[in-house]
């Protein structure tokens, strides 16, 4: 046993080394391209390697840390692109708020949410998961109020047709879905709506996220728009079957 459960610290050692590694080659990298290659037009991207489940908490904090110094940096270089690297530089940290609340590292979370809602140029993201963390912290009827004004304020911007962050249409109609079903997710588990109503949300949610199909050409886009739709009648089916047995009992 204990020699399993030194093989266990030495390979999570080891995959927090390779972590830092990797994160001292994107930094190299960014520095051949942006000072020697000395190319002043073209954004850096970052690999996907940081997504890899093996990697801790503390080990994805520290190559956000360093990705975002980075994009700071670029920004000072790419005057032309200052909205998509906002942009950029929020979605890291709320990638890192994520794992913190799938992880139950609740505080965290909240943190680095706030951090990524500081420079979001789409703050409903944020707050979206700003709802799922109370959500998580039993604050449930705060979640459910908060992803309400949500829903409120990507109405508006949907009926204007105009929005200042860098979503287009498609993607704040699939946004709205993905938020709807949420809360008639979340409305079904405390019992805050009637089913009719919650139906009616689950029926919305997939029809606003079936209606992507301009973006055929991106495969990821497609999969969770499907997905998400998919998510969606299955809840609905699950809450008519339930309403089906509870008639038949009766």
């Amino acid at each position: 046993k204990l020699s399993a459960v030194s093989m266990m610290t030495s390979y999570n050692r080891l995959i927090s080394l390779l972590a830092q590694f990797r994160v001292f080659e994107e930094v190299e990298d960014f520095y051949n391209q942006k000072y020697i290659q000395k190319d002043t037009k073209k954004r850096f991207c970052f690999g996907d390697w940081i997504k890899q489940n093996e990697l801790s908490v503390d080990d994805v904090e520290f190559a956000t840390s360093v990705r975002c110094a980075l994009i700071s940096i670029e920004s000072t270089i790419l005057k032309n692109k200052q909205d998509e690297l906002k942009n950029d530089f929020s979605n890291q940290w709320l990638n890192l708020s994520r794992m913190c609340r799938k992880s139950e590292s609740l505080f965290r979370a909240e943190m680095f949410c706030s951090r990524a809602r500081y420079s979001a140029t789409s703050p409903e993201v944020c707050n979206y998961e700003f709802a799922k963390i109370a959500y998580a912290k039993n604050k449930k009827d705060q979640a459910i109020s908060l992803i309400k004004s949500i829903q409120e304020q990507i109405s508006k911007k949907i009926e204007l047709k105009e929005s200042q962050s860098l979503l287009s249409n498609d993607e704040l109609h699939e946004l709205f879905g993905k938020f709807i079903y949420t809360r008639a997710k979340w409305s079904e588990e405390v019992n805050s709506e009637d089913s009719s109503a919650i139906i009616s949300m689950y029926l919305k949610s997939a029809e606003l996220q079936e209606s992507k199909d301009k973006i055929k050409s991106d495969s990821e886009a497609v999969r969770n728009s499907i997905l998400g739709a998919a998510k969606a009648y299955f809840s609905l089916g699950a809450l008519e079957d339930q309403k089906a047995t509870s008639y038949i009992q009766h």
